[in-house]
């Protein structure tokens, strides 16, 4: 009789044992259902669009559409004047320089300690140039290029805007130059 009630309860284990390794199997093939059904979801909100990164980056769109007149305001440092690098102080270089600030950074702009340490950081830019830069056909894009990134990056390490991109200057407006 013990043999029978061992047998029966390897019997009971078995039919027990069958319905967990059906279940194992569900519950994962439910697993994998989910998670394909979140990442169908996913992707169909990436291409239809909508949520805010959306519309920041059209505001943003829209905004770079409108004339620099209407979104910035100008700034002129006046003339910045530095010897050409590498030629001992017989040459220099002049520039006049005006940049034009987003209208919400005004007061960070304009006032008269930072528009003079812009001065500074457009001068140290300037004397960065060598005769050959200076004499390249593409000269007037990549001096406003470098200024534009040296005065935004002065205004961020002054504002504590440093590993952010704001761009407090939107461009950067070079007339006047002269080598002699």
């Amino acid at each position: 009789m013990a043999d029978e009630d061992g047998n029966a309860e390897d019997a009971n284990a078995d039919k027990a044992g069958g319905k967990s390794s059906v279940l194992g199997p569900l519950l994962a093939l439910l697993g994998v259902f989910v998670i394909g059904a979140i990442l169908v979801f996913g992707v169909y909100r990436l291409l239809a669009g909508g949520g805010p990164t959306e519309e920041s980056a059209a505001q943003e769109t829209l905004e770079r559409q409108q004339p620099l007149i209407n979104r910035a305001q100008p700034l002129s440092l006046g003339d910045v004047m530095v010897n050409v690098r590498g030629e001992g102080g017989r040459r220099y270089v002049k520039v006049t320089v005006e940049l034009w600030y987003r209208n919400e950074f005004r007061n960070q702009v304009t006032r008269e300690e930072i528009r003079n340490r812009l001065i500074k950081a457009a001068e140290q830019r300037l004397a960065s140039f060598d005769m050959q830069e200076l004499g390249s056909d593409f000269i007037h894009e990549t001096m406003a290029r470098t200024f534009l990134d040296q005065i935004n990056k002065e205004l961020r390490n002054i504002y504590g805007t440093v590993g952010t991109d704001t761009t407090y200057v939107e461009e950067v407006v070079l007339t006047n130059l002269l080598v002699q």
